[in-house]
This record gives C-alpha cells, structure tokens and sequence, in this order.
C-alpha cells in the first residue's frame, strides 16, 4: 500500500477513536457519571486574546485552566449498556420548527421580491412620455431588502424558542 494513503487512513482512525472517545465522556459528564474525589486539570485554547486568560508561549496561543472531576472509567461492555438505557444515544433529535420555516420562506420570498423590483426600478427609470418612474420603486426595492436580515432574525428567534418548548415538554 502507498505510504501516503497508510498515514492518510492511520490518521482517520485516530480522528475516529478521538471523536468516539470525547462523544464517550460528553455522555458521562451529561449523566453525572464522575469521579469526584480526584480532579483533573483542563485547558481551554483559543487563538484570541480572551480576558483573563494566559498565554502558552510554546503554542502561541490563549488559555484557561479548569479544575474538572473526570469520567469514570467503564468498560466497552459496559458503555453498550448504558447506551440502551439511556434517552439520548449521542443521537441529535432533529426538533420540529414549522413555524421558523415558514418565516424563512417568507423571508426569501420577500427578498426575492424587493431584488426584482429594484432590478425593475432600474431598468424601467423613464416611462414613453419621460417621465421619472424607476427611482421611486428601486427605493421601495432597496428598503425592502433591508428588511431580510431583519424577519431572518426573527425566524431564529422563533427557532429557539420552539425548541426550548419542545425541550420543556420531553
């Protein structure tokens, strides 16, 4: 086998188990499932200045140290098991927001709308007779577009609260 496609797959594997094993402790930490009587120190990296956060001159990068009580230690055997009993399997329930759909729809269809209209504003600036007609509707076109950022915000915070409700009930 070609050395460059053997590290290649070498490296997705190790990606692989990376993922499985920190999917494996976010499980454990969300049910409680830690060692309190020992502590662990945990760094957290970011490429930007964050207040009160250190500098790691080996990295070049910021962090901030934590205290955190790690995982317990199961077994694989033992992991299945837990899974079957468990309510959320690592699997993201894709929650149902209709309502935020159909504002988007709006939104894009309203966006759609004002983008032709300014286009015809533009284009159709002078009737036969000369006189002024385009620039009055390429500003209702153009005010228009303003308000797709807005009913796209809206339609966000629709989605969230949604999903909050919907969180609530289960």
């Amino acid at each position: 086998m070609n050395t460059q496609l053997e590290e290649f797959i070498n490296q997705k594997k190790i990606e692989k188990i990376e993922k499985q094993k920190k999917e494996r402790e976010e499980l454990l930490i969300s049910l409680g499932l830690v060692d309190t009587s020992k502590t662990i120190k945990v760094r957290e990296y970011y490429d930007f200045f964050v207040e009160g956060y250190k500098l790691d001159s080996d990295k070049n990068l910021w962090y901030k140290e934590t205290e955190v009580n790690p995982v317990i230690d199961i077994t694989d055997e033992e992991y299945e098991e837990l899974l079957k009993y468990t309510s959320t399997q690592n699997e993201k329930k894709e929650i149902n927001t209709t309502s935020a759909n159909a504002i988007n729809t709006i939104a894009g269809i309203l966006l759609a709308l004002s983008i032709i209209t300014t286009i015809a504003g533009i284009l159709f600036c002078f009737d036969y007779e000369g006189n002024v007609i385009g620039i009055p509707l390429t500003i209702v076109g153009i005010f228009s577009c303003l308000y797709y950022p807005i009913i796209k915000g809206f339609s966000k915070i629709v989605a969230m609260a949604e999903t909050y409700l919907q969180k609530q009930e289960n």
